[in-house]
C-alpha cells in the first residue's frame, strides 16, 4: 500500500509540476508580450505625440520670443515705459485676434506708429486701421504704418485722425491704377512737398490717383507729383516771370496753391492756353509738366470725379473690413492665426523652463571645459 502511495503521490505531483511549468512558460510569452507591446506603444506615443508635442512647443517658444523681441523694441528704442508696454501687449493680442493679422506683424508696425510719436489710444487707432489695410492688401503692414502715420503728422493742424488717413488713402488706391504696396511705400517722399505748399492731401490722393491712370506706375506718379508741387513753391526767376504776365505774383501762387491745387492749375493752363513752350518754362521740368498735363490737361474731368470720391471717402476702411470678414479665405487665414495667438501663450508658459534648462547645459558646459583644461 505504502509504495502505491508514494507512486501515486510521485505521480500526481510530477502531473502538477508539469502543469505549472506549462502555465509559467506561458506566462512568460504573456509577459514578453505585453512588453513587446509597451515597447511598440512607447515608440508610436514617442512619434505620435511625444515628437509632436517637443515641436509644437519649439515652435510656441519661438513665437513668444520673436513676439516679444518685436514689442520690446518699442520699450528700447522708442522709450515706452513697462506698464506702456504691457498694456499695449494686450492691445497688440486683442488686434490680432480680431483682423487674423499675425502678433509679430502687429507689434513691428506700432513700433513705426510709436516711432512717429504717436502714444497710447492713438497709436492703437492707427495699429488698428493699419491692420485693417494690411488685411484688405493695402499693402505691407509696416509700409501701411509708416504712410498713415506720415500723412497723420503732415496735415495734423488740420485734425488728420488714422481713421480720415486711412480712409483717403483707400480712397487713392481704389481710384488710382498703381500697385497698393509700391505707393505705400513711395507715398512718404511726396507728403513733406505737399504739405508744405498748402496743398490737401485729399487734393494730392485725388491728383496721384488722376495721373496715375495713364502712367499706371505708383513711383512715377509721386515723383511727378512731388516735382510738379515744388516748381510751383518755388519758382525760378524765368517762371516768377512768366507768372507776373499772368498778372500774378509768387505770393498769389502760394495763396492759390493752399486754397486749391486744382484752382491753381486750371488758372495756369487757361492764362498759357495753347502755348506749350510757356507751359514748359513754368512748370520748370518734364515730369513736372507730365504732372500737370495727367491731371488738369487730359484728365481734368476724371480729377473732378476723383475728387468728389475723395470728399465722400469717409468709413472706407470699416466698410471695407467689413465685407472683408465675411469672405471664406479671410476667415480660414484667422483661424489660423489663433493657433498662432495660443501658440504665443503656450511659449511663454513654456519659456522660463526654457531657459533655466539651458542654464543648467550652460553650467554643465562650464563644467566640462573646466575639467578639459586642468
Amino acid at each position: 500500500m505504502a509504495n502505491k502511495a508514494v507512486g501515486f503521490l510521485t505521480f500526481n505531483f510530477g502531473a502538477n509540476l508539469g502543469g505549472f511549468n506549462r502555465a509559467m512558460k506561458k506566462a512568460q510569452r504573456s509577459v514578453r508580450k505585453f512588453g513587446r507591446s509597451i515597447k511598440n506603444m512607447g515608440a508610436t506615443m514617442t512619434t505620435s505625440v511625444t515628437m509632436p508635442m517637443i515641436a509644437v512647443g519649439a515652435a510656441s517658444v519661438k513665437m513668444a520670443a520673436d513676439f516679444g523681441t518685436a514689442m520690446t523694441k518699442i520699450r528700447t528704442l522708442v522709450g515706452a515705459s513697462a506698464k506702456e508696454l504691457k498694456s499695449y501687449e494686450k492691445d497688440v493680442l486683442a488686434l490680432s485676434h480680431s483682423t487674423g493679422v499675425s502678433a509679430e506683424e502687429l507689434a513691428n508696425g506700432l513700433f513705426f506708429i510709436t516711432s512717429a510719436g504717436l502714444k497710447g489710444k492713438e497709436a492703437i487707432e492707427a495699429l488698428e486701421i493699419s491692420a485693417s489695410g494690411a488685411a484688405m492688401q493695402m499693402g505691407e503692414m509696416t509700409d501701411i504704418a509708416s504712410a498713415l502715420t506720415s500723412v497723420m503728422k503732415a496735415y495734423k493742424n488740420e485734425g488728420m485722425t488714422a481713421a480720415k488717413a486711412g480712409d483717403l488713402i483707400h480712397e487713392t488706391l481704389k481710384q488710382g491704377k498703381f500697385e497698393a504696396g509700391e505707393f505705400m511705400q513711395k507715398l512718404g517722399t511726396v507728403i513733406p512737398t505737399a504739405a508744405a505748399a498748402g496743398v490737401s492731401f485729399m487734393e494730392l490722393g485725388a491728383a496721384a490717383a488722376t495721373m496715375s491712370g495713364l502712367s499706371g506706375n505708383a513711383s512715377a506718379t509721386l515723383t511727378s507729383m512731388n516735382s510738379l508741387i515744388m516748381k510751383l513753391l518755388n519758382p525760378s526767376a524765368q517762371q516768377t516771370e512768366i507768372l507776373k504776365a499772368l498778372h500774378i505774383s509768387y505770393d498769389d501762387l502760394a495763396q492759390m496753391l493752399e486754397t486749391s491745387l486744382m484752382g491753381t492749375l486750371q488758372f495756369i493752363f487757361k492764362g498759357l492756353e495753347g502755348n506749350n513752350d510757356m507751359l514748359l518754362k513754368v512748370f520748370g521740368s518734364s515730369k513736372a509738366v507730365t504732372g500737370a498735363l495727367s491731371t488738369m490737361g487730359l484728365q481734368s474731368e476724371d480729377y473732378k470725379r476723383i475728387l468728389d470720391g475723395m470728399n465722400n471717402s469717409a468709413n472706407n476702411v470699416s466698410k471695407g473690413f467689413e465685407i472683408l470678414s465675411e469672405d471664406a479665405g479671410f476667415k480660414l487665414a484667422g483661424a489660423m492665426n489663433s493657433v498662432k495667438l495660443v501658440m504665443i501663450d503656450i511659449g511663454k508658459m513654456v519659456m522660463p523652463l526654457v531657459l533655466k534648462a539651458v542654464r543648467k547645459i550652460e553650467q554643465a558646459m562650464a563644467f566640462l571645459k573646466g575639467l578639459d583644461s586642468d
